[in-house]
């Protein structure tokens, strides 16, 4: 908490000093997911071993003390029981060995803050939804546009 004073001089007959303290209390923020484009997309094989690495959320407690000291909790897969998520890494995993081609599987996560300035309260982050699709799916940019420049006498590497 931070305490300013601020100091009124009135003039007037009677010339005085008033003084006022103001006191500012820091608002923590929840986590926010820093991860993007939204919505959150990724792949997973047809085939692959429990346990695999499928998608890793990453959140920031910015408000707050600034740092990633957060807790991902799951609050769904869709279809249940498809995937886990690691509490402190917020990876995400597969919980079984075959994928149905083309099904698109829903993973819902929220962020909890594990050092709140104040703990009478709770710092839970929006609900984040990441879409995994089964097989391939094409490309995802972070951008609508891009613009590169290439000098006209640059070489071409033909390896």
């Amino acid at each position: 908490m931070s305490s300013y004073l601020l100091c009124k001089h009135t003039v007037a007959e009677r010339p005085r000093i008033q003084s006022l303290r103001i006191e500012v209390e820091d608002v923590d923020e929840p986590p926010a997911f820093v991860n993007g484009p939204v919505p959150f997309l990724t792949v997973v094989p047809l085939e692959t071993p429990v346990g695999f690495h499928v998608y890793k959320f990453v959140a920031r407690d910015e408000g707050g003390d600034g740092d990633d000291d957060v807790e991902y909790r799951l609050i769904n897969t869709e279809p249940s029981g498809m995937f886990t998520v690691d509490t402190s890494a917020g990876v995400v995993r597969t919980a079984v060995r075959q994928y149905k081609e083309g099904q698109t599987y829903r993973v819902l996560v929220q962020a909890i803050d594990k050092t709140p300035s104040d703990n009478t309260t709770k710092q839970v982050s929006e609900v984040a939804k990441l879409e995994i699709l089964a097989g391939d799916r094409p490309p995802q940019f972070l951008q609508q546009h891009y613009t590169v420049s290439l000098p006209e006498d640059s070489l071409v590497d033909y390896r």
